[in-house]
């Protein structure tokens, strides 16, 4: 691809722009003595640096410069990083950003493992195989919204 951004340059830019940002926040942390910005200025170091870094090196090495999934992943990954920092910076929050963060991982596993199960021998149709997978992560989904929601307003 000639001319224009390669998946694997972006990801290192943002990987860069986040181990800059991360490295700063630590400065500044250490400076001032006041540490409450940690765990936003970890994740930015490890989902933004250490995440990205790893995106960057896998499609260099696939030799993968475009497609709609690669920046998909790499888009979603970025903008994930740092929503994620910004996130647990704020003081109030921290509570349920990090709640939320676990069970959408855990939804998204679980999910990837019913697709595995699903796909797995490929039984039937394959349209319908994906409307069964979108039923249940639709519904897994509003099932831990709801509980998260419910949780936070008994604490409120």
């Amino acid at each position: 691809m000639s001319g224009g951004l390669r998946i694997s340059d972006f990801c290192f830019v943002v990987a860069a722009l986040a181990a800059l940002g991360g490295m700063g926040l630590g400065i500044v942390m250490g400076i001032s003595q006041d540490f409450t910005l940690a765990p936003a200025h970890a994740h930015l170091n490890l989902l933004g640096w250490v995440t990205m870094a790893i995106y960057g090196l896998y499609h260099r090495g696939a030799g993968r410069t475009g497609g709609f999934a690669g920046w998909t992943q790499v888009g979603s990954g970025g903008l994930g990083a740092g929503l994620m920092a910004g996130g647990l910076a704020l003081p109030k929050s921290f509570d349920v950003f990090g709640l939320s963060a676990a069970v959408l991982g855990l939804d998204t596993l679980l999910v990837c493992g019913l697709a595995r199960w699903l796909f797995d021998g490929h039984r039937g149709d394959a349209i319908g195989t994906l409307f069964v997978l979108g039923l249940a992560a639709a519904g897994l989904l509003a099932a831990s919204v709801s509980g998260v929601l419910r949780l936070v307003r008994s604490r409120a």
